[in-house]
């Protein structure tokens, strides 16, 4: 074997390691989006209002990111889909709804009802536009209260 097939050899080797490793973070991505798709059994049936994507945390949860976590509007609850965890809320149950920024991040933040005397559950969800996220939650909110 002369030095031109080795190198030859040692590119087609490389070639078929990239190859490898981009079908795995395919389909690594593809079970995550799948993940964040499950539905809550209070889901089914409904239509939603408006859906979402971008990235999150629950708690302090580490952040995952966009398009990992769905945010969806019903016509009295929202879910919030991040990981492997799944939260309803009803519009009445939110404390607070506002556009925060933090290490160059803007996301909306979502304290749920309290329990225990703490806020449960704490959501940071950032969408490609808070603001308009914020004003569709907004909405939602003042209508529950009327």
């Amino acid at each position: 074997m002369n030095l031109l097939d080795t190198i030859f050899f040692a590119l087609a080797l490389l070639l078929a390691q990239a190859a490898l490793a981009v079908v795995l973070v395919a389909v690594f991505m593809r079970l995550r989006i799948v993940e964040r798709d499950t539905r809550l059994e209070e889901e089914l049936g409904r239509r939603p209002e408006l859906e979402v994507t971008g990235g999150g945390q629950i708690g302090r949860g580490r952040w995952s990111m966009r398009p990992l976590c769905r945010l969806t509007l019903y016509d009295v609850f929202l879910v919030v889909s991040i990981k492997s965890q799944r939260i309803r809320i009803h519009y009445q149950e939110i404390q607070t709804a506002s556009i925060k920024v933090k290490k160059k991040r803007t996301y909306l933040h979502i304290l749920g009802p309290e329990e225990n005397g703490r806020h449960n559950p704490d959501i940071q969800f950032a969408p490609k536009d808070p603001e308009a996220l914020e004003a569709a939650l907004k909405e939602k909110i003042s209508n529950e209260g009327s």
